[in-house]
């Protein structure tokens, strides 16, 4: 799986460049787009990747972390790589390899959820919460509205360097660059979904 291009474009990234809340995994925690705070692209660290900054995935392909800013959740996830270009659906850019994490056993590309961090409710028997004292369990405002910005899925790959794998921050032709200025760029987003239900308990450390 690769992040959902139409559905990150339609919804609209957070103030800091954070990309939106496209899901929920079955332990209850989000699942966000691939930007992390201030738009850093997320990537894998430890022996799953390279990352050495302050946001760096863990093997299940989330971060434990209170952003007040993004959720009152502890733990999320992210999907990762580069968007689509809206047009060439879903090949150009594609995500770049080294934005997914490096299962040196299997050799598995995963750009999504590895693992599960949080307890399912089968094996909820011990653990902490997963949300922060201010958390309050809210409806979340879903996205209904048909996306269909003029171009999309219009045009075609001529040569093999359009399908350059990329991440945000370096692939101008995604539509999850700060300067993408294709198809959709013009569309004004819906606002992004405010934290929901209350998760299972995350994970003991």
């Amino acid at each position: 799986h690769m992040p959902p291009s139409c559905l990150l474009a339609q919804i609209g990234d957070l103030s800091d460049g954070h990309s939106p809340q496209i899901g929920w995994a079955n332990d209850g925690f989000p699942i966000y787009g691939p930007k992390g705070p201030g738009g850093v692209d997320m990537t894998y660290g430890g022996s799953y990747g390279s990352c050495t900054g302050d946001y760096c995935l863990d093997q299940c392909g989330g971060v434990e972390a209170e952003l007040s800013g993004v959720d009152n959740f502890k733990y999320r996830y992210y999907m990762t790589g580069a968007t689509s270009d809206l047009s060439t659906l879903p090949g150009d850019p594609k995500p770049s390899k080294a934005a997914s994490a490096i299962n040196s056993d299997t050799n598995i590309v995963s750009y999504t959820i590895n693992c599960f961090r949080g307890y399912l409710y089968s094996e909820l028997t011990s653990g902490t919460s997963g949300v922060t004292d201010t958390y309050t369990a809210t409806a979340t405002t879903g996205v209904t509205s048909v996306y269909a910005p003029s171009g999309l899925c219009g045009g075609s790959m001529t040569d093999l360097t359009q399908m350059t794998n990329g991440l945000c921050s370096a692939t101008t032709s995604s539509s999850c660059h700060s300067a993408y200025s294709g198809v959709g760029s013009d569309y004004t987003p819906s606002p992004s979904p405010s934290p929901s239900p209350s998760p299972s308990p995350s994970p003991s450390s």
